[in-house]
């Protein structure tokens, strides 16, 4: 079973599509509209579940109440975190938000995804005072990565793995047991391979990302999509030891 540890949705089709390949993984939401959205249709029986945090980028225009009510309903708090680079809010809004979101997160025990982009160093140190099981999503920098790994922080490879250097040494520093993969929706594909990405080539483009896993970490894609499977169960689920 393929797995996509956070993505984000703007195609009808890809709903379908989730559940006809039985895709395992986290839907992103930023929003309440986006999460009613996401609710009403996904399918039933999908083996997507949602994630819900308020993006550093719309730190300083989200409701905080209406967030907390989509919160209360996911396993997954996020993607959450700061942005330096992409990003025009001011930090100081952008830190309280993450902060609020992070407490949340550590008292109803619900992991986290970050979004580091720029603030890598920063942000390795605030985590540490708030103790969760956190995912650290396509993470881009060439520096500050071993701090998050002394703190036993997932990882999710994207798209970019071949052409990144910081993602390729993600895969090559990180313990298979804490290597996830994802997509980040079909937007961040066509935006990682500079070419036009459908609906359509969604699997293959995973597979692929999977491919390179198991070729990096010298081991079959199956073994890659069972071990990155089991690892996205224990990041949402348990946060138990996982010894792959």
């Amino acid at each position: 079973m393929l797995s996509d540890a956070h993505f984000h949705i703007k195609q009808t089709d890809f709903y379908s599509l989730l559940k006809d390949e039985s895709i395992f993984g986290i839907l992103n939401c930023d929003s309440k509209a986006e999460f009613d959205q996401h609710q009403k249709r996904l399918c039933k029986d999908s083996k997507v579940i949602l994630s819900a945090g308020i993006h550093p980028w719309k730190a300083g225009e989200s409701d905080w109440k209406e967030m907390e009510t989509c919160f209360q309903q996911v396993a997954v708090i996020g993607e959450i975190g700061l942005d330096s680079i992409w990003c025009e809010v001011d930090m100081d809004v952008q830190m309280a938000i993450f902060k609020q979101q992070l407490a949340y997160g550590v008292t109803h025990k619900k992991p986290v995804i970050l979004h580091t982009k720029g603030k890598e160093k920063e942000i390795a140190e605030i985590i540490k005072e708030y103790p969760n099981r956190y995912l650290v999503h396509w993470y881009s920098s060439m520096d500050h990565l071993d701090a998050y790994i002394e703190q036993d922080c997932y990882f999710s490879i994207g798209p970019s793995f071949a052409t990144d250097a910081a993602v390729k040494q993600v895969v090559e520093k990180v313990p298979l047991n804490r290597l996830l993969v994802e997509s980040d929706g079909i937007e961040a594909m066509n935006w990682a391979v500079e070419r036009d990405i459908q609906v359509g080539n969604y699997v293959e483009m995973l597979t692929n990302t999977f491919n390179y896993l198991a070729k990096k970490k010298n081991i079959k894609i199956e073994t890659a999509i069972d071990c990155v499977k089991e690892n996205l169960d224990f990041f949402i689920w348990t946060g138990n030891e996982n010894e792959s």
